[in-house]
């Protein structure tokens, strides 16, 4: 990901091929309204995002922060891994999505040609580029897919404020598994990204998710929607309002 610093006052991802969800996702770029984040191209900006990334300056003379990602190597927890996902993964994928009702709050799978597309396209534009994304969630006992957990850009969101999602089999749920490698998601973009906030939009009726983040120190703020409200959650302190995107805060509040 790069990001120009050519406006002292507005810094803005100008590079970053991102998954937006099923919609419009492939290859769009995420705006970064960066205001209030420094003047200067060598300052702080808000985190740890320069021990990420290396400040050059391109042939036109504008300036530039090109992030240099850690490669992933996989998160191991108690009972389970998280891995990258990817074409090979496709029957495990469609096994799991095929529970009843297990798509009520996220979103279903592509078909099976059009989801062997998007995995490829997920490695090459999202794992790559950002060093994370949602992974796959294994059970360590057997090596079965058992669910997905993660983070990852949604379209409106600044490049410090990554989006949380999870879902896990129903025959594996109240054993602790969401739990517990939802926290090692958060370790990782904790020590291992120039994340400074992580957030989640989560439907009233979803009270098991509510339930969860809560209780892992997600802050509950604004309505997104009429049945939807956004949960926050500062990786390295700070005040809730520093952890929504600059655009949806400056709606809501102002």
């Amino acid at each position: 990901m790069i990001i120009s610093t050519d406006n002292k006052d507005e810094w803005e991802v100008v590079a970053a091929p991102v998954r937006m969800g099923k919609a419009d996702a492939k290859n769009k770029a995420p705006e970064a309204d960066m205001e209030g984040c420094g003047q200067e191209p060598q300052g702080n900006l808000g985190g740890q995002i320069l021990d990420c990334g290396e400040l050059i300056r391109g042939e036109d003379g504008e300036d530039w922060i090109e992030l240099t990602p850690e490669p992933f190597g996989g998160i191991e927890t108690e009972h389970c891994y998280l891995r990258e996902l990817g074409p090979d993964d496709i029957e495990a994928l469609f096994r799991l999505y095929s529970y009843p009702g297990i798509t009520e709050f996220i979103e279903p799978l592509y078909g099976r040609e059009e989801e062997i597309r998007y995995r490829q396209q997920y490695i090459d534009n999202i794992y790559h580029v950002y060093g994370f994304g949602i992974w796959g969630v294994y059970l360590k006992s057997t090596g079965e897919l058992i669910g997905q957990n993660g983070i990852e850009y949604r379209e409106d969101f600044t490049w410090d404020t990554a989006d949380l999602g999870y879902v896990i089999s129903p025959e594996h749920r109240r054993k602790g598994y969401c739990e517990e490698t939802t926290i090692a998601v958060l370790d990782y973009a904790r020590d291992h990204t120039w994340l400074d906030y992580v957030q989640a939009r989560i439907r009233d009726a979803n009270r098991a998710s509510i339930h969860i983040r809560t209780g892992l120190g997600f802050i509950p703020t604004h309505r997104f929607s009429d049945d939807e409200r956004v949960y926050v959650k500062p990786l390295h302190g700070g005040a809730v309002e520093d952890t929504l995107s600059w655009r949806e805060f400056r709606r809501i509040m102002l």
